[in-house]
């Protein structure tokens, strides 16, 4: 089966040529590499092919945004399997081999990760937080907030068993999936493999008959912040992508060409309420209660203490009710959005 890796890359040559390195000591080497590059200095003609011989390297020059490289790359590829990566992620020599062995023995899924661990600056190793008390898992449920961990094991008293079990019921059959003010429920990490309906794909193997000719909206600013949940949403079937435990790519989070965390949760945020307004599976009511979570996430932020996560929340909220989220103004109005700012 063909593989065809897809990286978009802006000026960040360091990080590429790692990304590359590891990609050419892969056990499973891939078909083609098609490198999207919209570098603000362009890498000479030929250059990646006499530094990466072992690679069948396709170089191409774009625009700067994330989603039209991707969209390029995903055209141009010619393999029946798409590696979409990101130009800072570190790839172990067994990873591909492993993905793609995966998707070869389960024709049902449409993708498959690793799970995908960051070494960038305050990074760590974990890939759960679990709910810590059943007042933080009630919370949660009555915002309809994300939740990105286990549910069980939450000590509780007499007066608590009822609802917590009736919660741990609740969660149970949203595994793996949504909320229903649209943020990812993912309580499940059983080994080897688990499937899920979100995940980060920028270290992900889809079948390309799954993907179509552009999945990635190009709508959305020139980061593409939040595009890896509209794409999963296209995938077909109710949790259509696979995460093997034992498969683990390394994030490097280079500097170059990223937002602050600030600025990359705020954009994130008026992205999933957009592709709430965009996607027909979703309704009025869904959207409601999104708006209902900014709320939580306000008494969230009140409650810590923290007056910058506050301010995002409260001008979320505003640009959610007064019907002026960039993203849905943009899409309305079939333009590019102008990246929205979370002012100091």
């Amino acid at each position: 089966m063909k593989l065809s890796v897809v990286i978009p890359t802006r000026n960040r040559p360091d990080s590429l040529h790692r990304l590359l390195e590891t990609l050419a000591r892969q056990t499973c080497l891939p078909d083609e590499v098609i490198v999207v590059d919209s570098s603000d200095v362009a890498a000479e003609p030929g250059e990646l092919g006499r530094r990466h011989p072992g690679l069948n390297l396709l170089h191409v020059a774009s625009e700067p945004s994330v989603c039209a490289q991707r969209n390029l790359g995903v055209r141009q590829a010619r393999g029946a399997y798409v590696f979409l990566c990101d130009d800072d992620m570190e790839v172990p020599p067994d990873y591909v081999s492993l993905l793609v062995a995966h998707l070869d023995a389960h024709p049902d899924v449409a993708a498959v990760s690793g799970i995908v661990v960051d070494r960038g600056p305050g990074g760590d190793d974990r890939t759960e937080f679990p709910v810590s008390s059943l007042g933080d898992l009630c919370f949660r449920f009555l915002f309809q907030l994300p939740i990105w961990g286990g549910v069980d094991g939450i000590e509780t008293g007499a007066p608590g068993k009822l609802p917590y079990a009736f919660l741990k019921r609740y969660y149970a059959r949203r595994a793996n999936g949504l909320s229903a003010a649209g943020w990812p429920v993912i309580t499940s990490f059983s080994a080897p493999f688990f499937r899920t309906r979100i995940w980060s794909l920028g270290a992900s193997i889809i079948r390309r008959d799954a993907l179509g000719p552009s999945p990635y909206d190009e709508g959305l600013d020139e980061f593409g912040i939040g595009d890896n949940y509209d794409v999963s949403l296209k995938l077909a079937g109710r949790r259509p992508i696979a995460v093997l435990t034992q498969a683990r790519v390394y994030h490097h989070k280079a500097a170059e060409n990223r937002l602050a965390s600030s600025q990359a949760s705020f954009r994130r945020t008026l992205a999933l309420h957009y592709f709430l307004v965009k996607h027909p599976s979703f309704s009025r009511w869904n959207r409601l209660l999104f708006a209902w979570s900014i709320v939580g996430r306000l008494l969230e932020a009140w409650r810590a203490r923290d007056p910058g996560r506050a301010l995002a929340a409260r001008r979320i909220l505003r640009l959610v009710v007064t019907g002026r989220n960039p993203y849905v103004v943009a899409h309305r109005s079939g333009v590019r959005a102008a990246a929205p700012v979370l002012e100091p």
